[in-house]
């Protein structure tokens, strides 16, 4: 848990300064507000808590302000796209299955195997395999 930090007037007169500046939402473009705190403590040398920057930004957006693009969020696929997806895979083994059990059923007891799979097998000595 991040330390609790307490501003006075002229110090958050500072920092609202420091994010307005126009120049400074490049700097602040697609980063989180723990990380943007670190940028302005570093800057104006006194501790910025998140909080603090979450709040003067969501103040800023309504008060018609131009502001800083926020981080783009990973998205997590949710369990019933996951769970889609399996169905998928297991559609498509049970389609292999049936294929491979239809021509295992097909083949006749009665009949050679050998007969069955049109194997070449040559010889028996390996002289036919040799091209």
């Amino acid at each position: 848990m991040t330390k609790q930090v307490c501003l006075n007037r002229q110090q958050m007169m500072l920092l609202d300064r420091f994010l307005g500046i126009k120049d400074n939402h490049q700097i602040f473009d697609y980063k989180n507000h723990v990380e943007i705190a670190a940028i302005a403590a570093g800057h104006l040398g006194f501790g910025v808590s998140p909080s603090t920057i979450t709040g003067t930004w969501k103040a800023m957006i309504l008060n018609g302000e131009e502001v800083w693009e926020a981080p783009i969020r990973k998205t997590k696929p949710s369990l019933t796209a996951e769970i889609a997806g399996m169905k998928k895979q297991i559609a498509e083994q049970d389609r292999k299955f049936k294929i491979v059990f239809e021509k295992l059923h097909a083949l006749d007891p009665t009949q050679d195997v050998q007969e069955n799979f049109k194997f070449n097998n040559g010889g028996g000595d390996g002289t036919e395999l040799a091209l």
